[in-house]
């Protein structure tokens, strides 16, 4: 499975004749395996690949400088593996590997709202749903992730405006305020003040009849710098919530 940037809109297919746009590439690639090490218990192992150029020397989370030269098996960003019995989960991102249970913690033993600690301190809200099912999870980073500054360059041939406005409801990844506790477990929501919005995860429906929609992944330009941790620990999220 890969990840796509969104075409662009400007693109005109009314004149054959005129020159269209090079059609968007991948930005990652996700594989889903059977891990069957005789020694642990029967797991999905799913690594996430992050194609073309990549910080030189990069540890996951894109903080080393440089660009190094484009591998065409792509760099390995992380991956996490779920024991089919649900007694085993472990994750590595970057140079850090671990348990899920250390990475990731139910708000208020909620099934849907969860703290990241791995690499950033993100928040993840996951308790509305559209009509259809889905379930709508949108990000934010914690007041302890580092300090804003400038974003970067959208990783996308052009500016995207659908990246800017989440819609009403939806998965949510976000920062919250900083007088948020700092606790694993502190509670938090993307209506408060002072929350930063960072990306909107809408997977589809999990019973939904074919065909199944495309799950999709809307990032603002603040959320950009965090890319690669962010596609990571929203598949951790979507298969939290599938478990």
């Amino acid at each position: 499975m890969f990840l796509m940037p969104p075409s662009d809109p400007r693109a005109s297919t009314s004149n054959p004749l005129q020159q269209q746009p090079p059609q968007p590439q991948p930005l990652y690639r996700i594989t889903v395996d059977l891990d069957l090490n005789p020694f642990l218990p029967v797991s999905y192992l799913t690594k996430v690949v992050k194609l073309g150029p990549h910080p030189a020397g990069a540890n996951g989370h894109g903080h080393a400088p440089g660009v190094a030269p484009v591998q065409p098996e792509g760099h390995l960003v992380g991956e996490f593996a779920f024991a089919l019995n649900g007694k085993r989960a472990v994750i590595s991102l970057g140079d850090t590997s671990t348990r899920l249970s250390q990475a990731l913690y139910s708000v208020n033993s909620h099934p849907r709202h969860f703290n990241w600690i791995l690499g950033n301190r993100f928040h993840w809200d996951c308790r509305e749903q559209r009509e259809d099912g889905s379930p709508i999870c949108i990000v934010r980073p914690s007041p302890f992730s580092p300090s804003p500054s400038p974003p970067p360059s959208l990783p996308f041939t052009h500016p995207l405006p659908t990246l800017l406005t989440p819609p009403p409801i939806y998965t949510q990844c976000y920062i919250p305020p900083r007088t948020t506790p700092h606790s694993p477990r502190a509670a938090a929501s993307p209506t408060d003040p002072g929350s930063t919005h960072l990306a909107t995860f809408i997977p589809p429906p999990p019973d939904r009849s074919p065909p199944v929609p495309d799950a999709t992944l809307l990032v603002s330009p603040y959320g950009v710098r965090w890319l690669d941790e962010i596609v990571v620990s929203a598949l951790v999220v979507e298969r939290m919530l599938n478990r």
